[in-house]
């Protein structure tokens, strides 16, 4: 019996020994240091050594570019009307309206923001960090400048050696006059070991390691500036470098060096053709790891309007927006928004609504002329910003911020509220890079066609559609979940919206008017309905019918000419455990915290997280990229035409787990080099939203926002994107039926070339009582089946021809009316007000459109 006791004693303890050997790694798994980050890169201090009043410049056949060397501030010329555009306006250290520290980010070329390691942020601006005291350097090569920029509270230096040995001093002395010399070395104190005493010599040699070797030198503490800046130029006469300066500074107990915040930033200015692009090398960046950089704003101010000019900032917020200068809107929020929307592995407490934007552009119109900024190297770390003058300065202004180290405050425990923070423990590859595009004109028409000319030069994938037809987008909603009594317990089970075979049957009805190109998006067709599960095993819901019903459905469907694609969510595990094969510790991504990337969705009473809901999993890339094969091999097994993503195209995340951290743009170009493979083996796709890096890949965009967030500061909305986009992508805005005001969505629709959306279920509204899928209340097919065919027809019938072309005119007649033109003269008037409207002698009726057949038409 004892043996027997002490036997199980002994397993016991074994198991206790494996269970906190499992603990230990856990925890090093989750919040070890797994990823060695090296010595720091130290920070250099430069000091700008060029000849006062110095120029820089760089010149092709349409721009001239000159920067200046006191300040690296700069003025680029367009040849083509003479039109200047400057870093940073005139007069903004006189501006009336500007605090101090207003007045000094306005003469800035960059801003960047640090923080301390318990979050506390400061930022830096170029002008008083170092243009000011000129701690910078200038590199001019033949296609190019570099302004390496040191920015800090550092004072400025003198290029003269504050210790040095008598024979070295002697050698410079003989190379300038005899009044010279004696001027200098009156400023001098001469220190012979020889002669000092030994408690003396002990102290100074402490101060002045060089003593060691012989007599010295020492600069007296009194010279005045004015006296150091005729001994630096004495002393450059000489021969005397700033190589000599540092190697002199090294050998002293006052070697340069500063106990605040220092950071060196590299911008890189270059012309190309009528474009100048800024570049900033992020391996340029150096930094203390204590105090990291978590954002750059780059040319704050470029091209800024004042008071007295004329313009406007053209937004890329839905489908386009205008803010025009010196609008008055001083009481309203700037604007701001983040390119591809937020990343959700980044903590946040509330959601009032979400900021983000498709495409990485904006442009800024001023006394006739304009350019557009493209975003072009880590635009998916970007956010663009406006506002108007007269808050804190006189200017109008818009910009691009760059997040540069993302961070997370840690909880330490829920019975303190002591709270720490977690960075990412180094930046991201590549370079900051923007491109800015002079046009010779203040029409926003122009600055679209230009940015539609850029998009397909930059992604040659982008061709002009060939073949016409209404694209007509039709979202087929298959099984919910729904918790049900079985067996006397609430069980959640699929329940049918719409059988396979109802599928078809709803296709073959819709898709009867001619001149229409249709794409059939299946959705909740697997996996337990539109809560599916992780994609690791897809299986068909059988409330929607047997395998053999599905494949007919795929028959039918396709057999209409339709093209049918399988849904899917790739990126997000959505009521999946163990069982489904998820386990969050292997298979989450981590936010900067290493926390699991849990997620949980946002009241739109209070914008919290409702955390007492049932919380889902940002997944980490490489096995979002393994479901987005997954959702392929079985569209390609059903014979279907292609993949509808859920989430792929609309939402961006990162994952920075710091064993494997992968970055927004890594993950955007995961996901573009897969659509194009799966383009290669003739599987569509379709994406929602549409971020820009895949349209060129994708078969449709639908629920694209052609409105946008009504931002208060903003004027007016523009067809920006569509004017760009139209005839190489085809779109569609919000679904008909499920929007609040269906008309105003299909004016906006026949406004901006927009295709036709539509979300049908067969089964009556009552049977989403008690469920979390109220959104869906409008799609029960039979109170609009005749409605959409009805709209489906006369759309197609009118418009139907011009989705290959080009939109080549947009004009608002007035804040009501419009008039969109396509290649082929093709006119469409838009009255969204309740009268009728003369358009150039055609009545247009209230809330309606039509094409014009006089003035121009078909």
């Amino acid at each position: 019996m004892r043996k027997a006791s002490a036997w199980k004693t002994l397993v016991k303890l074994f198991i206790a020994l494996l269970v906190i050997a499992g603990i230990v790694y856990l925890g090093f798994a989750l919040y070890g240091k797994s990823d060695a980050t090296g010595e720091e890169d130290p920070v250099q201090i430069v000091f700008y050594d060029g000849e006062a009043g110095s120029k820089h410049t760089l010149e092709n056949d349409q721009l001239l570019f000159e920067m200046d060397g006191d300040t690296t501030q700069f003025v680029v010329s367009n040849k083509a009307d003479g039109s200047q555009w400057r870093s940073v306006p005139e007069g903004a250290d006189r501006d009336p309206l500007a605090l101090a520290g207003s007045k000094n980010l306005l003469q800035s070329t960059l801003a960047l923001t640090y923080s301390t390691t318990n979050g506390v942020r400061t930022l830096y601006d170029s002008f008083e960090y170092a243009i000011k005291n000129q701690i910078y350097t200038i590199l001019q090569e033949d296609d190019s400048i570099r302004v390496n920029y040191t920015l800090g509270k550092i004072a400025r230096v003198h290029i003269i050696p504050e210790v040095i040995s008598h024979e070295r001093m002697n050698a410079y002395l003989e190379k300038m006059s005899k009044s010279e010399g004696r001027k200098i070395k009156d400023s001098y104190q001469s220190r012979d070991p020889a002669k000092l005493k030994e408690d003396q010599l002990k102290e100074l040699t402490e101060q002045y390691p060089l003593l060691t070797e012989g007599p010295i030198y020492v600069l007296r503490n009194n010279v005045k500036d004015f006296l150091k800046e005729e001994f630096q130029e004495l002393f450059a006469g000489a021969g005397y470098t700033f190589e000599d300066y540092t190697n002199d500074q090294a050998g002293t107990k006052q070697a340069m060096g500063t106990q605040n915040a220092v950071f060196n930033v590299s911008v890189v200015y270059r012309l190309e053709g009528p474009d100048l692009v800024v570049e900033v090398p992020l391996d340029s960046i150096r930094y203390a790891k204590d105090l990291p950089p978590i954002r750059l704003n780059l040319l704050p101010n470029f091209g800024a309007g004042g008071m007295e000019d004329t313009g406007y900032v053209l937004l890329p917020e839905g489908g386009g927006g205008i803010m025009r200068f010196n609008n008055g809107k001083t009481a309203q929020n700037a604007y701001f928004a983040n390119v591809y929307g937020w990343d959700y592995a980044s903590q946040r407490d509330a959601v009032v609504h979400e900021t983000g934007v498709r495409l990485p552009v904006f442009g800024l119109s001023r006394n006739g002329s304009s350019f557009l900024c493209m975003m072009e190297g880590q635009a998916s770390n970007a956010a663009i910003s406006a506002d108007v003058s007269g808050k804190g300065n006189s200017y109008n202004t818009a910009s691009v911020t760059y997040n540069l180290l993302h961070y997370d405050a840690f909880n330490v425990t829920d019975r303190t509220t002591e709270t720490i923070y977690m960075f990412e423990q180094s930046l991201p590859q590549g370079k900051i890079a923007q491109r800015y595009r002079f046009l010779a004109s203040d029409d926003p028409f122009t600055l679209s066609s230009a940015y539609r000319d850029y998009l397909k030069a930059a992604y040659p994938e982008f061709t002009q559609a060939t073949e016409p037809g209404l694209p007509l987008s039709i979202e087929i909603l298959g099984a919910i979940d729904k918790v049900q009594q079985k067996g006397g317990l609430p069980v959640s089970v699929p329940v049918k919206l719409t059988a396979y075979d109802e599928a078809a049957r709803m296709v073959e009805e819709v898709t009867a008017a001619p001149n229409l190109r249709t794409h059939v998006r299946l959705s909740g067709w697997m996996n337990g309905g539109i809560q599916q599960t992780l994609l690791k095993n897809i299986k068909l819901v059988n409330q929607l019918g047997s395998q053999a019903d599905f494949e007919q459905m795929v028959k039918d469907v396709e057999g209409t000419g339709a093209k049918l694609y399988l849904g899917g969510l790739t990126s997000y595990a959505l009521d999946s455990g163990i069982a489904e094969g998820f386990l969050p510790l292997r298979d989450a991504a981590r936010f900067t915290t290493r926390e699991q990337a849990k997620l949980f969705n946002y009241s739109w009473i209070w914008y919290g997280a409702l955390d007492l809901e049932q919380a889902h999993y940002l997944l980490k890339p490489s096995l979002s990229a393994r479901m987005m094969d997954n959702l392929m091999d079985s569209a390609k097994l059903y014979g279907v035409s292609g993949m509808a993503f859920e989430d792929v195209g609309s939402l961006l995340s990162a994952d920075y787990n710091p064993k494997d951290k992968v970055d927004r743009d890594q993950v955007a170009q995961m996901q573009t080099e897969r659509l194009a493979a799966y383009k290669e083996q003739g599987m569509g796709s379709i994406i929602r939203g549409g971020n820009l890096y895949l349209l060129p890949q994708v078969d449709l965009v639908t629920d694209m926002d052609l409105r946008g967030v009504r931002y208060f500061v903003m004027d007016e909305t523009y067809p920006f994107v569509q004017i760009a986009l139209h005839g190489l992508v085809d779109y569609t805005g919000q679904p008909l039926n499920l929007t609040g005001d269906w008309e105003e969505e299909l004016l906006l629709s026949a406004q901006r070339g927009a295709g036709l959306s539509f979300v049908f279920m067969q089964e009556d509204p009552r049977v989403l009582h008690e469920s979390n899928y109220s959104q869906y209340h409008g799609a029960s097919y039979a109170p609009w089946a005749d409605r959409a065919k009805d709209i489906i027809s006369a759309y197609a019938g009118q418009l139907g021809h011009t989705f290959n072309q080009q939109i080549t005119g947009f004009e608002r007649l007035n804040p009501s009316l419009s008039v969109t033109t396509y290649e082929d003269g093709t006119r469409v008037a838009v009255n969204s007000d309740q009268d009728d409207q003369q358009v150039f002698g055609q009545t247009v009726p209230g809330r309606s459109y039509a094409v014009l057949t006089n003035g121009g038409g078909q």
